[in-house]
């Protein structure tokens, strides 16, 4: 006897494979003639940026570009800063990776260190990691129904969102802007930020449109060198169009569009020399179309009729609880030292999020360093690391025994006031991402047959008696005598999935 067993497809995107690999950097800087001497180093940094990905076969490999940037107090005791660029190339090998997978690429610093040789001269040593991930959409098939008129499935009906497609797209945008007339022209870039501003997406048949702006922070030393440093905030509309195979309007679509390369450079060789300035941006918009449904697994089933043998594998099933994009304003009072004199500048970087669940909230951690510039006692710049920590709660509808959070922060703007000797009260707006779904593990049929060997002994009486105890299952009586359900329910009257009080019962033959 054989069975037909129905099935139905659930979609679920998996990460199939995560790889690792890094790039040294070495490299030995003679200062040019129009840069300062080095009195001291203020902080050196390494930010990479990645160009594109790519694979051939089992190969991957990622190509971009690592800015070196030295900041330090020169010999008159103004703020200068060196740059130059080194080319990013990283490879390695992932075996779980097919046509349909999708492949991204991030890179973060591992560490730097510099030393000065000379007041000219520096050599600095740092290392870039690159961590590569894959994702794919897994079409597992469960069985839902059995068709034959012997056997008995039980079903439970979780509700589940399927993906249905990811993309990873990537797209430029540049433009040229002038400084504003009440700005002085730039001499120096001491630093310069990214960030993108969604406001509105629409799925057409295989394509996302997506809007908003793209603003880039700049902060630069003025050419007059006795002038302070000077902020500049520049807005670039955010319109493209995105092909993504298989997205629809009726898709929840999920858009997370970052910025993986910035170039901001100053444009010479003009009559405004100075207040003209090239913004190079390259983002990538990573999306996933997804649907909120129901589906119904088998979880346990037999048969009247003979001896099965069943097999069953358990599976986390995701249903959203929450899922938005928010910006949000935290704030925190930072103590510099009573050395403060005049605080430059404070930035964000290093921002690390966590979330898990607990009982019916979600509860998450955002971690991140303040990277503060400042002028000291002595009159001289200086700079300094505070580390900051910041709390957030999501509430959930119900309460879940496990839970998947997916957090993100990106920093919008960063405020600052005075307050006390060496202390600021600092302003930070992040634009955040959450998203929080239950998993709930199912115990779920993927085979059924009949026994090889079956129980002679057992013979099905017309009627059996059987006492049972309080909330026994009818489920789990029928199937001991192979009988059906419904047939126990009929019989007794009962009601419902559970017995009420223990009693005696009367167990029909079928």
């Amino acid at each position: 006897m054989s069975f037909e067993i129905k099935k139905e497809k659930l979609w679920v995107k998996e990460c199939t494979e995560k790889m690792k690999t890094e790039q040294g950097i070495e490299t030995q800087i003679t200062l040019p003639d129009y840069c300062g001497e080095i009195k001291k180093i203020l902080k050196c940094t390494l930010i990479p940026g990645i160009h594109s990905v790519s694979r051939t076969g089992e190969r991957v490999s990622a190509r971009g570009s690592v800015l070196l940037r030295v900041l330090y107090c020169a010999e008159n005791d103004r703020i200068d800063c060196y740059e130059k660029n080194i080319d990013l190339a990283v490879s390695g090998q992932m075996k779980d990776i097919t046509d349909d997978t999708v492949l991204t690429a991030k890179a973060e610093t591992s560490y730097v260190n510099c030393r000065v040789s000379s007041p000219r001269k520096i050599t600095v040593e740092g290392s870039v990691c690159v961590e590569f991930k894959g994702e794919r959409i897994n079409k597992k098939e469960y069985p839902f129904a059995v068709e034959s008129p012997c056997v008995q499935v039980l079903n439970k009906e979780i509700e589940n969102e399927s993906t249905l497609c990811i993309g990873e797209k990537t797209f430029d945008m540049a433009e040229t802007v002038s400084l504003p007339s009440e700005k002085p022209p730039l001499g120096k870039l001491i630093s310069r930020n990214a960030y993108i501003v969604p406001e509105s997406k629409k799925a057409v048949s295989g394509k996302l449109l997506i809007k908003g702006e793209c603003v880039t922070e700049i902060l630069y030393c003025p050419q007059d060198e006795g002038s302070a440093l000077q902020r500049f905030s520049h807005s670039m509309p955010l319109s493209q169009i995105i092909e993504i195979d298989g997205i629809d309007d009726d898709m929840e679509c999920n858009v997370r569009c970052v910025p993986t390369l910035l170039t901001v450079t100053p444009k010479n060789g003009t009559d405004d020399s100075g207040r003209l300035i090239d913004i190079a941006l390259r983002i990538s918009a990573q999306v996933s179309g997804t649907k909120k449904g129901k589906a119904n697994f088998i979880c346990d089933c037999y048969s009247t009729d003979c001896e099965t043998e069943s097999e069953y594998s358990l599976t986390d099933v995701l249903c959203p609880l929450t899922c938005f994009e928010k910006t949000e304003t935290v704030k925190s009072i930072i103590d510099i030292g009573n050395q403060v004199k005049e605080i430059y500048d404070i930035s964000i970087s290093d921002i690390k999020t966590q979330m898990k669940g607990e009982g019916d909230k979600a509860k998450g951690v955002c971690r991140a360093v303040a990277c503060i510039l400042y002028i000291d006692e002595k009159n001289e710049p200086s700079y300094t690391e505070r580390e900051l920590e910041f709390f957030s709660e999501v509430a959930l509808k119900n309460a879940c025994e496990s839970v998947k959070c997916d957090y993100d922060a990106f920093v919008k703007k960063t405020e600052w006031i005075t307050s006390g000797k060496g202390k600021a009260e600092l302003s930070i707006e992040f634009i955040v991402n959450v998203k929080v779904c239950s998993v709930s593990s199912v115990r779920i049929l993927t085979d059924i047959r009949k026994a090889e060997k079956e129980n002679k002994s057992f013979r099905k009486p017309a009627l059996t008696i059987y006492f049972c105890d309080d909330k026994e299952r009818v489920w789990d009586i029928a199937k001991k005598y192979r009988t059906t359900p419904d047939a126990v329910r009929e019989e007794n009257g009962i009601e419902g999935e559970e017995i009420k009080g223990a009693r005696m019962l009367l167990i029909p033959s079928v």
